[in-house]
C-alpha cells in the first residue's frame, strides 16, 4: 500500500492507487533559434519548469453521513500556506516540495472515496536527507587532531603537558617530526589536544602514529585518553600491551614504525562531551624519541594518516544527486581575520576585505555584550518610561531558551503593561549593533470575545538617566495573528521617531514566529532590520530593512544599558509562548585600514540555499564582498577552500543530494 507523508503527517485512510503520474525528471523547456537555409535549431534558452504530481488515491470510511467532515480534515492537513514536504512511501529517501493544486472531488464507492490530488512543485527537484561534512561517523577516517605532522615547526593547538609546565626545552617540532627527550629516568615530557566529541560508553575511538628512537637502548612513549564530562575527568585509559596497562611502549627501533591503538569508553562512565588526548615520552629510564603523523578517529579501525581537514582548509563534498545543490558552509574562528571566503575553484563568495600588504587591520565591530539570555543574574528590575504602556512589579524569568515573563504584574486599570529587567554596558557607547532574537507563538486559538491572544516583546537601549534612545519591538495585537516588527529612535525630549514601522497587512506570514530584529547606528545613518526565520535548512524567509539618514543629528546620544520588556494587553489572553532568546550590542569602531570582518570564536554561515551569510545568526551580508556570489555544488566530487586557514578553528558543511 503505497502513502504519503505531507507537512510531516501522514494519514492512514489516504491510499495512493498505481497508475501515478510522477514525471520521471523536473521538466525542460528548450527554446531554438533556426536560421534559413541552415538544418535543424540552435538552443537559445533552456527552462526548468515546475513540476507536477498527480496521484489517483482512495479515501477509506467514507460514507454521505461523514463526507464533509472528511473533507475538511483532508484540507486542515493538505492546504498550506506554503510548499511542504512530500515523502510518497515508494520513494522514502526522496521529498518533494509541493502545494496542493486544485480541490479533492471525492466520488462515492461503498465506504471509500476515489478522487485525484494534484501537487505542485516550485522547486522541480527531489532532495535526499541532509548530508555533512567532513563526516563525524565511525570508520569515515576524519583524523581530529590539529598540526598532527607538526609542520613548519609548528605546535599550535598542542599544550605541553608534563615536568615542567608549557616548558618547550625537551620538547621540539623539527622537520614535520616531533622530538621529545630527557636525560633523566625520573621525568617525563609530552603533549596534550583537546577535542569536543561526545561518545557513550563502549564508543571507541583509534589513535595512531609513526615513531622510532634515536638509538635502541633508550625509553618510547606513552599514550593516555582522560575521558572528561562538564570539565570533568570521569575516566581514563592508557596505552597497553597484550592488554595490560604499561607505563612504556618501548618496543619501537631506530627505523620509523606505524604504531595502533583502540581505546573504548568504560562502561562505568554513561557519556562524555570531550577526550584530552595526551602523548608522553615515558618515564623509567631516559627517552630520544620522534614522533609524526599522529591520528585520532572514530571507530575501531586505524586508516591511513590524513590532516585535520581544519589544517588544509579544504572540504570534500560528494554530490550523489544528479542536479546542482546549494550548500550552508560554517567556520568557526580562532583568531582575528579581515575576511573569510570560501571557493569551489571557479567561484568565491566572502565577507570583509582582503588587506594589502602594509594596509593595517583593526576590529570594527567589538562585541560589548552578548547574552543569551539563559539566566537572570546580572540583570536587574527596572522602571522607566517605555514607548507605550507602563512597567509593572511582574516577574521575569530564565531557563535553558532564554528570558520569558511569569508574571505581567497586572494592576486594574491599566492597558499595556508588564515587566522589565535591565543590564549595564560596561562602557557608554556611540556608534553600535543593537540586536534581540526572539520567539513568540502568535497562532493560538481564538477567545470568547472575539480576540486572539496578545504580547509585545522589547529591547530598549537607555542613556545615563535610563530614557530611552532606541527600541526594537515585536508585537502581536488583538486583531490578528501576525507579528508586526516596529524599530524606534528617541530624541532627547523623549520624542519618538518610528525607523521601521510595519502593519498587520504588510507581514501576513508572520505567524508562529521566530526572528531577528536589529538597529545600526553608525554616525548619523541609522538602518533597522526585521526579520522572519524559516527555510529549508533555517535560515531567513522575509527580511525587511530601512535606512534613515539623522541629518539634524537629533538621535545620536550615547547608550550606557540594555532593558528586555515583556507586555501584555489589559486582561486579555497573553501568547503561549514569548521569548527572548539573545540580545546583544556590538561597539563600532572608525579607524584608517581594514576592519577585522570576525573575531575569536566568531561563528560564520555561509547559507547559499537562501543567499544570506550570518556571524553568530545575525545577518551580515551588507559585509559580502563585492565579488561574491551564492554558488552551488556540482554533481560529483566537490572541493571547498575555505581562507584564511590559520584562522579556522572548525569548519562543516551541510547540503541535500538533489535529483532532476
Amino acid at each position: 500500500m503505497t502513502t504519503i507523508n505531507f507537512n510531516g503527517k501522514t494519514d492512514k485512510r489516504l491510499v495512493v492507487l498505481r497508475g501515478k503520474e510522477r514525471p520521471a525528471w523536473a521538466p525542460v523547456n528548450r527554446e531554438f533559434i533556426r536560421a534559413p537555409g541552415r538544418p535543424g535549431g540552435y538552443p537559445a534558452e533552456t527552462q526548468t519548469e515546475e513540476r507536477v504530481i498527480r496521484l489517483p488515491v482512495l479515501v477509506q470510511g467514507l460514507t454521505m453521513e461523514n463526507l464533509q467532515k472528511i473533507k475538511e480534515e483532508l484540507a486542515d492537513w493538505l492546504v498550506t500556506d506554503d510548499p511542504a514536504p512530500l515523502i510518497i512511501s515508494d520513494e522514502p529517501d526522496r521529498t518533494y516540495y509541493a502545494y496542493v493544486n486544485g480541490s479533492l472531488d471525492l466520488e462515492e464507492v461503498v465506504n471509500w472515496g476515489s478522487g485525484t490530488l494534484e501537487f505542485v512543485c516550485p522547486d522541480p527537484h527531489k532532495y535526499g536527507t541532509e548530508q555533512s561534512a567532513p563526516s563525524d561517523e565511525p570508520g569515515s577516517g576524519r583524523n581530529y587532531i590539529r598540526n598532527s605532522n607538526f609542520p613548519n615547526e609548528d605546535l599550535t593547538s598542542w599544550g605541553i603537558q608534563g615536568g615542567n609546565l608549557f616548558n618547550q626545552e625537551f620538547i621540539r617540532a623539527d622537520k614535520n617530526y616531533l622530538h621529545m627527550y630527557s636525560s633523566t629516568a625520573d621525568t617525563y615530557r609530552g603533549l596534550q589536544q583537546v577535542f569536543n566529541l561526545n561518545l557513550k560508553a563502549k564508543d571507541v575511538i583509534t589513535v595512531s602514529l609513526i615513531a622510532y628512537k634515536r638509538a635502541p637502548d633508550v625509553g618510547g612513549f606513552q599514550i593516555g585518553i582522560h575521558w572528561r564530562k562538564d570539565n570533568q575527568i570521569v575516566s581514563q585509559s592508557w596505552s597497553t600491551i597484550d592488554g595490560k596497562i604499561t607505563t612504556m611502549i618501548d618496543d619501537i627501533g631506530v627505523e620509523p614504525s606505524r604504531f595502533e591503538f583502540t581505546y573504548a569508553v568504560p562502561n562505568t562512565t554513561d557519556e562524555v562531551d570531550q577526550i584530552n588526548l595526551m602523548l608522553y615520552g615515558s618515564r623509567g629510564k631516559p627517552f630520544d624519541i620522534f614522533v609524526t603523523e599522529i591520528k585520532l578517529e572514530l571507530g575501531d579501525t586505524a586508516t591511513p594518516w590524513s590532516p585535520a581537514p581544519e589544517d588544509t582548509g579544504i572540504l570534500e563534498i560528494n554530490n550523489e544527486g544528479s542536479a546542482d545543490t546549494f550548500p550552508v558552509v560554517e567556520v568557526k574562528l580562532k583568531k582575528p581575520t579581515p575576511f573569510v571566503s570560501i571557493s569551489n575553484g571557479h567561484d568565491i563568495n566572502m565577507i570583509g576585505e582582503i588587506p594589502d600588504a602594509e594596509e593595517p587591520v583593526y576590529e570594527k565591530y567589538s562585541n560589548i555584550l552578548m547574552d543569551y539570555l539563559k539566566t537572570t543574574v546580572g540583570w536587574a528590575k527596572i522602571k522607566f518610561s517605555p514607548y507605550t504602556g507602563t512597567i509593572t512589579d511582574g516577574i521575569i524569568s530564565a531557563d535553558s531558551q532564554g528570558f520569558f515573563p511569569s508574571s505581567y504584574g497586572y494592576v486594574p486599570g491599566l492597558e499595556w503593561h508588564g515587566p522589565a529587567l535591565a543590564k549595564s554596558l560596561p562602557e557608554p557607547v556611540q556608534d553600535l549593533l543593537l540586536h534581540l532574537t526572539s520567539y513568540l507563538r502568535a497562532a493560538t486559538p481564538r477567545f470568547p470575545a472575539g480576540l486572539s491572544s496578545v504580547g509585545r516583546q522589547e529591547l530598549y537601549a537607555l542613556d545615563s538617566v535610563n530614557k530611552p534612545v532606541m527600541s526594537l519591538h515585536f508585537i502581536k495585537d488583538s486583531y490578528g495573528k501576525v507579528v508586526r516588527p516596529e524599530v524606534i529612535v528617541y530624541n532627547s525630549r523623549g520624542e519618538p521617531r518610528k525607523i521601521l514601522s510595519l502593519k498587520r497587512e504588510q507581514v501576513p506570514d508572520w505567524k508562529d514566529f521566530y526572528g531577528y530584529i536589529s538597529i545600526l547606528r553608525e554616525g548619523r545613518r541609522i538602518v533597522a532590520q526585521a526579520e522572519e526565520s524559516a527555510g529549508l535548512f533555517g535560515g531567513v524567509r522575509d527580511r525587511r530593512i530601512q535606512i534613515f539618514q539623522d541629518v539634524k543629528g537629533e538621535y545620536q546620544r550615547p547608550i550606557v544599558s540594555v532593558a528586555i520588556v515583556f507586555q501584555a494587553y489589559r486582561q486579555i489572553p497573553t501568547l503561549n509562548r514569548n521569548r527572548a532568546e539573545r540580545a546583544a550590542v556590538d561597539k563600532i569602531v572608525q579607524k584608517p585600514g581594514v576592519p577585522y570582518v570576525a573575531t575569536t570564536g566568531d561563528i560564520i554561515t555561509f547559507d547559499h540555499p537562501q543567499n544570506v551569510i550570518y556571524k553568530n545568526g545575525i545577518d551580515v551580508k551588507k559585509e559580502k564582498a563585492f565579488i561574491g556570489q551564492y554558488f552551488a555544488l556540482k554533481p560529483g566530487e566537490n572541493a571547498l577552500a575555505i581562507e584564511p586557514a590559520d584562522a579556522i578553528e572548525t569548519m562543516s558543511v551541510r547540503w541535500r543530494n538533489r535529483w532532476r
